[in-house]
């Protein structure tokens, strides 16, 4: 990291730079991806404020956190993945539409929190730069109201309504929205769904979201301020956390790749580990496996406490068969009948775990923090994806030849033994993502690096006007053609009435003559 501060602080005319960070994110995951960065801003000599329901509690003096962790209760009672999953199945369309509802309403909440409505009155002062999480305009909204230049930080892709209103190509075959659940080569039926669930994506949008959207700012932030889609068009730079090996989508100037594991965390023992009042020694653990260890780990999103018992019994028949290898499994909840070779755990440091030597195979839901660190130590992953970007994720990674897939709906003892088995004891999976990996990590500069150098060409030319697509500035019939189109069309059809009108008139003068004609003969 040294050499980053080194560069920014001699080249840089912005340190000492006030910066508003902004995440509205309801799951750890999201939160803490934005650590970093708020630690490198710090260390560069910014002064933050950030709004966030994961402080880091830091105790530098250029760092003041708003806590506004009410909002993952909120989330957790009514809008949780597996209550989703639970009430709408497979119906993608309408869990998509339930999450938008429910991550509107945590964003009016936490806005209605007593030190963010203080600080959009103006009690912390003014701010150079605003830093979002950019999931909808009404965060950016700060920067509106703060007249300054702001960046967003996507943690995941951009999903089809940004892609389209930035002018980036929303083809569903080639490039489908990240909440579709295919990628590559699609049979006929999944470019039919694609395309389906493509336009009922574009169209819930048009007719309601902008609406919801404005309603909020005003609400909060008040009456004069721009409209959700001015907000949306006034970002400098979008940093998008794809991992520039897997991601080949054409975009525009001001959309920055940073995945590829932006920033892996500094090596540590791993630690004991509490579950259910019971300390265990992760570091024994997996040193002892030595015919290999597996983590089993669902996520955040997915509460492994929640999912069906049935599925439960899967795992744990499955692991009582496979004995000889050790199972590390993130587990947050009550379960029973555990075999000898599983340790469960309600929480342990991920990236260490997964550089643990003896780790031979990852078993992952498919969030995108968790491939991609998967990916980083080179550990070949078995996908069990439940929702939203985690089967496309998953998809990525099969299609490479980086690991396999299994559907929860269908899994059974035997087909949950003979993945992992094949996996582990196949050398072609192992040798496919150290391939990968190589390539990810093959980059002019760390994710981490290139965050805190756009962050810092923002501050030093107070904005990136230059950057600016102009697409954001064409109404949609300029886009599409249709004024050109349309002018096209009258010139097509006002020259094929005249070309109908002279025939016509030819006929006409045609008949007439030989009327003429046969008169004079009679």
């Amino acid at each position: 990291m040294f050499p980053i501060i080194f560069f920014s602080l001699l080249f840089s005319s912005s340190e000492g730079a006030r910066i508003l960070g902004v995440v509205s994110g309801p799951t750890p995951s999201h939160q803490t991806f934005f650590h970093p960065i708020w630690k490198g801003l710090i260390q560069l000599g910014h002064e933050l404020t950030v709004i966030t329901a994961s402080p880091m509690n830091n105790t530098a003096i250029n760092l003041t956190e708003i806590n506004t962790d009410f909002i993952y209760k909120l989330w957790q009672d009514e809008y949780h993945t597996t209550k989703l999953i639970d009430k709408y199945g497979k119906n993608l369309y309408k869990i998509v539409q339930e999450s938008r509802k429910g991550f509107y309403k945590v964003v009016d909440k936490q806005l209605e929190h007593p030190e963010v409505q203080k600080l959009i009155q103006g009690s912390y002062g003014g701010f150079d730069l605003v830093i979002v999480e950019f999931i909808s305009p009404v965060l950016s909204a700060f920067a509106s109201k703060f007249n300054c230049p702001y960046l967003g930080v996507s943690v995941t892709d951009l999903n089809i309504l940004y892609q389209r209103f930035f002018g980036h190509p929303i083809h569903p075959v080639l490039y489908p929205d990240f909440f579709i659940p295919f990628d590559g080569k699609m049979s006929f039926k999944e470019r039919f769904v694609s395309c389906i669930m493509s336009s009922m994506l574009l169209m819930e949008d048009f007719f309601s979201d902008k609406h919801i959207e404005d309603q909020l700012i005003k609400k909060h932030f008040g009456n004069n301020m721009p409209s959700a889609n001015e907000i949306t068009a006034n970002v400098s730079v979008i940093l998008t956390n794809v991992n520039p090996a897997f991601y080949l989508r054409p975009v525009g100037p001001n959309f920055i790749p940073i995945g590829g594991l932006a920033k892996p965390e500094k090596a540590t023992p791993l630690p004991q580990a509490r579950f259910k009042n019971v300390l265990g020694n992760i570091q024994r653990f997996l040193d002892d496996a030595t015919d290999g260890a597996i983590y089993f780990s669902l996520g955040t999103n997915i509460k492994s406490a929640n999912i069906d018992r049935k599925l439960q019994d899967v795992f744990i028949n499955t692991f009582r068969k496979i004995k000889s290898l050790k199972i590390l499994w993130k587990f947050d909840g009550d379960i029973i009948g555990l075999p000898k070779n599983v340790m469960v755990v309600s929480w342990c440091p991920q990236q260490d775990v997964l550089r643990h030597p003896n780790i031979k195979l990852f078993i992952t839901q498919g969030g995108v923090h968790s491939m991609e660190e998967a990916l980083y130590f080179e550990v070949p992953i078995l996908g069990l994806p439940f929702v939203a970007d985690q089967e496309q994720n998953v998809r990525k990674f099969v299609n490479r030849g980086l690991g396999k897939k299994i559907d929860v709906k269908t899994i059974t003892v035997e087909i949950f033994e003979e993945n992992i088995m094949e996996l582990i004891e196949n050398p072609k999976y192992k040798q496919r993502v150290v391939e990968i990996s190589s390539l990810s990590k093959d980059q002019p500069m760390t994710g981490f690096d290139k965050t805190i150098w756009w962050i810092e060409y923002v501050l030093r030319h107070k904005g990136a006007k230059n950057l600016r697509n102009h697409v954001v500035d064409m109404p949609f019939y300029q886009y599409y053609l249709l004024d050109v189109l349309g002018v096209i069309l009258s010139i097509f059809l006002i020259t094929f009435f005249l070309i109908c009108l002279f025939i016509k008139c030819l006929c006409k003068m045609y008949f007439i003559k030989k009327r003429n004609l046969k008169n004079k003969s009679d």
